[in-house]
């Protein structure tokens, strides 16, 4: 004992062993401060840690309800198109077979909805469907005509595509007399077509004889105002043509436009069938689109159905037939020229004399 107390006392009178006491009491007093400092940093880095992970998270969330609301947006749209044009309007009328095929065909689309998105533009400017002629658009666009209760209106070289009161198709049948029940419960219904006398730049373009596509103008306004001929008891010239009672629309409300029309469309007041006209060919086995309205004030619609039918409707060019007196009925006069006559055909590009212009 005695030596280890010896060895243990420096020179000086230092004793080692309380040295080692000393360093062992600081080493007990520091060590939990640094615990608590390290400690401290550790919460700190963890809050940040959490604070960006609950920001990423909000932001997950944000692009997932997003999405989630685009794509129920295009599920609904597309659903409800595929209901209307395709499912509702034929579903009674094919065999067990082919209603098979269009449910497989249903449930295809339904489950490659991811595909539709990267067509989101189409539905956004109101695309409804494309078809590959005017009939095929026609069946599902007549579901549109059935809900339309103000207005349809017509732009073409003439109707009898769409309407014949006594032709052999029973589609065109059908839908005329769709027209004229909707007419008699208030649907107005106008017409804006092509000038008889430009007929004949149709019948290049289709390949027809002299006078063909004018004749087809004239039935139309006979069948749309519901002019019947009399053969026995012919009205005098100077009066008025007189309209039966199953008529579609009024005088008023059908005029000509002397120009070629670029493609058949009828509009309602929240869509419309656009038939694609070509250099060559009629115009009805032709590309076909179902366009409906938008709440984009510049959308497809309003800009086409401004440009292609309310404009002209209008304008000056257009031939009036409300305005008409028992000595100047240019209805009248039109429906009795005979376009084929070489006499009412251009002549260097000049309009012929002989036609009236109307106003």
């Amino acid at each position: 004992q005695t030596q280890i107390e010896e060895i243990s006392t420096i020179k000086g009178g230092i004793n080692i062993l309380d040295l080692l006491n000393f360093f062992k009491d600081i080493t007990l007093i520091i060590t939990p401060i640094v615990s608590v400092l390290l400690l401290v940093k550790y919460i700190s880095e963890l809050r940040k840690l959490t604070l960006e992970h609950q920001k990423v998270k909000l932001e997950y969330e944000k692009l997932k309800n997003e999405f989630e609301k685009r794509t129920q947006i295009v599920v609904n749209a597309t659903a409800e198109d595929i209901a209307r044009y395709v499912v509702n309007p034929i579903v009674r009328e094919i065999d067990k077979a082919e209603r098979e095929r269009l449910e497989m065909q249903f449930l295809f689309l339904r489950e490659n909805l991811s595909k539709v998105m990267e067509s989101q533009i189409i539905y956004d400017e109101g695309v409804a469907g494309v078809f590959p002629n005017r009939a095929a658009a026609m069946r599902y666009f007549k579901s549109e005509i059935e809900r339309e209760n103000s207005s349809v209106d017509f732009v073409g070289t003439s109707l009898l595509g769409s309407i014949d009161p006594h032709g052999e198709n029973e589609e065109r049948v059908a839908f005329y007399k769709l027209l004229q029940s909707k007419s008699k419960n208030g649907l107005r219904i106008r017409a804006l077509l092509m000038h008889p006398a430009y007929g004949e730049f149709r019948e290049r373009v289709e390949g027809r004889e002299k006078g063909a596509v004018a004749k087809d103008i004239q039935k139309t306004l006979k069948y749309c105002l519901s002019v019947h001929d009399k053969k026995n008891n012919q009205p005098d010239s100077s009066k008025l043509i007189e309209f039966g009672d199953d008529k579609l629309l009024n005088r008023e409300n059908i005029r000509l436009y002397p120009s070629v029309i670029t493609s058949y469309t009828i509009f309602t007041t929240k869509s419309m069938l656009v038939n694609i006209s070509t250099l060559h060919g009629p115009v009805y086995p032709n590309l076909t689109f179902i366009i409906k309205d938008t709440e984009n004030e510049n959308s497809l619609f309003k800009r086409y159905k401004a440009d292609h039918f309310e404009e002209p409707w209008k304008s000056d060019l257009a031939i009036r037939f409300d305005n008409a007196d028992e000595k100047n009925d240019v209805l009248k006069t039109l429906l009795e020229i005979d376009f084929s006559n070489d006499e009412y055909r251009f002549k260097e590009g000049k309009w012929p004399p002989t036609i009236p212009k109307g106003r």
